[in-house]
């Protein structure tokens, strides 16, 4: 429950709040008030509605080498834009609820760091770099691998890298990612989230380059590196292994956790499937 909603009205006030208040969270588009997480945690809240328009975009655009992605664009608005990927697209597409895209927005999706966020696994494969405020550069993987410190003064002192204000996601012919989810049904949450990216060269994989993250299987979305070593010695002249290897070598690097949304021993033989369709179905980020 909420027990205080502050609104700046620009970004230093927005800084200068969670500072004050280091354990209050950033309301973007709101969509995290919808699960039962918020209704039994009591919480301070600071809400980004009149910050968004001045200095958070709402914008795709190209960038150089880069997609760059304003934190304050809506799942709808990636949809909607003609420059963005069809991989990212489909990840947006995840959040089936078209009302709820309008309101999700990107900085909300990473700033809410769930296991099944939507977007993440994409963005940590891809090597993005979240730019935050005070022009913070910061590695996505890097971002999410943070600790969440009970310590006020350790999360004032990173208040502002705490608010994600643009994503920069790499650009080529070269670079190929793909997307993977597991609902129950096409309308429910995600139960699992799979991202893979590579580099190809004449077609082939460039082993070094194989990086991939999975949702679902812990509290946050996650790297496997071992995996990736693992998958990347499989590889036979830079082609992919078959998915029955794919998914046999997987299993033993996945030690998912039980919940409501399946026990440990289905999540690891599903994660193996997901990945291996993932693998076998990238394409070109260009």
């Amino acid at each position: 429950m909420v027990e205080t909603l502050l609104t700046p009205q620009d970004l230093g006030q927005a800084l200068s709040m969670v500072r004050t208040d280091p354990a209050a969270a950033f309301l973007a588009g709101g969509t995290y008030l919808l699960t039962s997480q918020f209704s039994r945690e009591k919480m301070n809240l600071i809400s980004l509605d009149l910050v968004t328009p001045r200095s958070i975009s709402r914008e795709a655009t190209k960038e150089g080498p880069f997609l760059s992605i304003g934190a304050g664009a809506t799942f709808q608005d990636l949809l909607d834009s003609p420059i963005v990927p069809k991989q990212i697209k489909k990840a947006c597409s995840s959040m089936v609820d078209r009302n709820i895209r309008n309101r999700a927005t990107v900085g909300g999706n990473i700033g809410a760091d769930k296991s099944c966020a939507s977007l993440v696994p994409l963005f940590i494969a891809l090597g993005s770099i979240y730019r935050c405020a005070e022009g913070m550069d910061v590695e996505a993987a890097a971002w999410h691998k943070k600790e969440r410190v009970a310590n006020p003064s350790a999360l004032s002192a990173k208040a502002a890298q705490r608010l994600v204000l643009q994503v920069l996601v790499p650009l080529g012919r070269n670079i190929f990612c793909a997307f993977a989810r597991y609902s129950r049904t096409g309308c429910d949450l995600s139960v699992l989230t799979c991202a893979v990216s590579a580099k190809k060269k004449e077609g082939l994989i460039d082993p070094e380059s194989l990086a991939l993250c999975l949702g679902g299987l812990g509290p946050k979305a996650e790297r496997y590196t071992s995996l990736e070593r693992d998958l990347a010695a499989s590889l036979v002249d830079g082609a992919i292994p078959d998915k029955g290897t794919i998914e046999a070598l997987a299993r033993s690097h996945f030690s998912p956790i039980s919940d409501t949304r399946g026990s440990a021993e289905f999540k690891r033989l599903r994660a193996g499937i997901l990945l291996a369709d993932a693998l076998h179905s990238l394409e070109a980020l260009a």
